[in-house]
């Protein structure tokens, strides 16, 4: 196992397989968890052992919402009102031509 670790020991990538640049080799016992609860720092090299970082704090800078945006909602409200308006002026175009005995 090849494992990235900064310099105040906080384990900041692995693999099991090839190479990390600036990686070191790991041939030590690694925690039955460790791949699954992996995330930078939240694991450190502590007298070359994998020990958790009980100093770890989850980040808390939450990802960007993929949702719409406040001005792209508006914006597709509008897109739907404009959509029914041209629906309804297009019927009543087509009940006016059959009131004046034009084609459907």
């Amino acid at each position: 196992m090849k494992l990235v670790v900064d310099g105040n020991g906080m384990i900041t990538a692995y693999c099991m397989v090839g190479d990390i640049p600036g990686s070191v080799e790991y041939d030590n016992i690694v925690p039955d968890d460790f791949e699954i609860n992996f995330k930078p720092s939240f694991y450190m090299l502590q007298d070359e052992v994998i020990v958790e970082n009980s100093d770890y704090v989850e980040p808390t800078d939450t990802p960007p919402d993929d949702g719409p945006t406040n001005v792209q909602q508006v914006v597709m409200q509008m897109s739907a009102t404009v959509t029914q308006m041209q629906q309804l002026i297009m019927s009543q175009e087509r009940e006016i031509a059959e009131l004046k005995g034009g084609t459907k």
